[in-house]
């Protein structure tokens, strides 16, 4: 399976002769991780439900495989007392973890 984002999904393509452009376009847009820029007030908003709840989760998928966030994702659950889980792409991220639940696969 090929994740690609929505806008290179509906991008036309006619099917011309310069294939390999098109394939790095695709390449250099849709292969690339991109940083973003949260909004504070979201991220207040955030950490205020985390302090609340009782039984925090910390799920990664491929952007903390391919950001290598691993560190920084045991650390903040260390912090709020998370547990951990991965989806099928972060397979096994966290497996040394006495917290670890495993891979959540629906």
């Amino acid at each position: 399976m090929i994740s690609l984002p929505e806008d290179v999904q509906k991008a036309s393509f006619d099917g011309g002769s310069d294939v390999q452009a098109a394939i790095a376009s695709i390449k250099s847009s849709a292969l690339l991780p991109q940083r973003i820029h949260p909004d504070p007030l979201r991220n207040k908003a955030l950490a205020d439900l985390v302090e609340q709840s009782k039984y925090p989760l910390i799920l990664a998928g491929r952007g903390s495989v391919v950001s290598g966030s691993k560190r920084s994702l045991l650390a903040l659950g260390e912090q709020i007392g998370a547990i951990f889980a991965t989806t099928l792409q972060a397979h096994g991220l966290f497996i040394e973890n006495d917290w670890s639940v495993g891979t959540i696969d629906d």
